[in-house]
């Protein structure tokens, strides 16, 4: 009676079973199913025997990994996750079990099929699905914000570190706790003491901390960190784990640094750096523009108006198509008049721009200006230079040249072109011209003489030639030149010059010449005239005593006479 009230409560038991029990023979079929199952799949008890568990799921092949054809084919226990991740089309309303069979044998040990049992984990496996999201959040989280996390055993004296925790130190990720003293590897050296004490009281006191430490990377390179921590304590006070957090505030620190550096450089600049808002009104402004303006403190100018700094004349003609300008461009960049704090105006080059934030929106202006009294004080003096130069090489009747050597670009004032009877515009920009206009007798001459400057610039270049005029003719030209501009390997880049027309010149050199010739001859005429009246005085003599020593009358005074003429 025990053995039959025993069988009827085991049978009752697996009947009335919470997780799903099938039995299978040998073929896999299913021979007896549970309330359970039978709930699980909608079916009754006759629907079910008989079938394939597949096919009772409505699947059309067995489950990949099945645990019972596993533990038929092989004769031992069995398990496996069945869900929608790991097997072909399983549908999602069947959620996801965890099946185990385990051989069925008779009294022989020979196997006859096999029990199986399924427990539902669809909830199980949402919360596993969670707990990884939400740790791929966190990671991701961390990531994003350079933020790691640990929790310190002060017994082991070892860390447990997020990967975060690893990336930050340049390290590769490892699931073994970190000792202690292997921190001293990471901390700078500097700030291990003050890290150390830190630890130590909170461990020994319950103190937290936060800290800005820097670290060194197994490269070498220097990194900043905020590490902070809390204690946390059992029922007796005794602290049994720290719990903390580190942040790679590195790329913060550079970009302090960096915000100082320019704080400093826009304090310190030669230029005056001013920034207002949209209508104008100054924010800031550093130590030059407020001198500049004849100011002692930014504190004279912070919160007035730009306007301060224009007459009403100004504002309307020159600062609103300036501020128009730069609203369009983003940008303007030109010469504007300021007014000082004592009224008086001053010449400024300014450079403004129109600052947005990260979307794009204009939320101020920036400007620096420069102070350019002694520029154009400066300016005015060359003009008048230039003036006077222009005026004394027209007066000399010059014509002014300038060659790139590199290049061979060459640039021809009008005189240079007018004396040999062109228009500018008519000779190419290029020191082929000068080479083709000059006579060909004259060319080696004159570039044996440049190549020598080239080589020497003590030795000067001053030589006359010949160029060819537009209508064919030839004029004499005197040339003078000298480089003014070189490489670092003394070849050079740029020659300048001027020429003369000196053909007037060398024509009435020609006539002296000429007329001294000619002068010479008539020297040398006189010479032979006064040399033969001589000899002929002699002759007329001598020829007067033989007349009067001959007869009148006779042949020979007539031919005396006829030498007398």
């Amino acid at each position: 009676m025990e053995n039959l009230i025993s069988n009827t409560l085991k049978a009752n038991l697996l009947e009335n079973a919470p997780v799903i029990i099938a039995y299978h023979d040998l073929e896999h079929n299913i021979l007896w199913a549970n309330k359970a199952y039978q709930m699980a799949t909608g079916l009754s008890l006759q629907e079910i025997e008989g079938k394939k568990c597949y096919s009772v799921w409505g699947l059309a092949k067995p489950c990949r990994n099945c645990p019972v054809i596993t533990a038929i084919k092989t004769g031992e226990p069995a398990e496996a996750e069945l869900t929608p991740e790991n097997q072909d089309h399983w549908p999602e309303t069947q959620g996801s079990w965890l099946s185990k069979s385990t051989p069925l044998k008779d009294e022989n040990g020979k196997i006859i099929g096999a029990i199986e049992t399924a427990f539902d984990i669809t909830e199980h496996k949402g919360f596993e699905a969670s707990l990884r999201e939400s740790e791929e959040t966190l990671k991701f989280a961390q990531s994003v914000g350079k933020i790691g996390s640990w929790w310190y055993d002060p017994v082991m004296r070892t860390a447990n570190w997020t990967e975060e925790m690893f990336r930050i130190f340049g390290l590769d990720p490892q699931p073994e706790a970190v000792p202690y003293e292997d921190h001293r590897k990471i901390i700078h050296p500097d700030d291990w003491d003050r890290f150390d004490a830190a630890v130590t009281r909170a461990v020994t006191e319950g103190v937290g901390y936060d800290l800005e430490l820097r670290i060194t990377h197994p490269t070498g390179k220097i990194g900043y960190v905020n590490s902070r921590c809390i204690a946390q304590k059992d029922n007796d006070g005794v602290v049994t784990r720290l719990i903390g957090t580190t942040q790679d505030v590195t790329e913060h620190k550079q970009a302090d640094e960096h915000i100082k550096f320019l704080s400093t450089a826009m304090e310190q600049a030669s230029e005056g750096i001013a920034l207002s808002d949209l209508e104008g009104n100054l924010t800031h402004v550093n130590q030059t523009w407020v001198e500049m303006h004849g100011y002692k403190s930014p504190g004279e100018l912070v919160g007035r108006n730009l306007s301060i700094f224009h007459t009403p004349e100004q504002l309307k003609n020159e600062v609103e198509p300036f501020i128009a300008s730069m609203i369009k461009n983003g940008h303007c960049n030109g010469e504007v008049w300021h007014i000082r704090k004592d009224g008086k105006p001053f010449p400024t080059l300014m450079a403004t721009t129109l600052l947005k934030d990260e979307i794009g929106n204009p939320i101020a202006f920036s400007g620096m200006a420069k102070d350019i009294t002694d520029i154009k004080k400066a300016e005015e003096t060359l003009a008048e230079s230039e003036e006077r130069l222009a005026l004394a090489i027209k007066g000399a009747d010059l014509g002014m040249w300038d060659w790139n050597v590199e290049t061979g670009e060459a640039a021809y004032s009008d005189r240079w072109a007018t004396m040999l009877g062109y228009e500018l515009d008519e000779l190419a920009p290029d020191i082929s011209t000068f080479e083709t206009l000059m006579h060909p007798e004259d060319k080696d001459r004159v570039n044996g003489l440049i190549n020598q400057h080239f080589e020497n610039t003590d030795f000067e270049y001053n030589v006359d030639f010949r160029l060819k005029t537009k209508s064919g003719g030839w004029r004499w030209i005197n040339a003078r030149g000298r480089v003014f501009d070189r490489n670092k390997d003394n070849k050079p880049l740029r020659m300048v010059g001027t020429h003369i027309d000196i053909t007037d010149s060398i024509n009435l050199q020609a006539q002296f010449i000429q007329a001294q010739k000619m002068e010479s001859v008539g020297r040398m005429a006189g010479g032979v005239a006064h040399d033969y009246n001589n000899v002929l005085s002699v002759i007329i003599g001598f020829t007067e005593l033989a007349i009067d020593g001959v007869d009148p009358t006779g042949p020979l005074c007539d031919n005396l006479k006829e030498v007398l003429g």
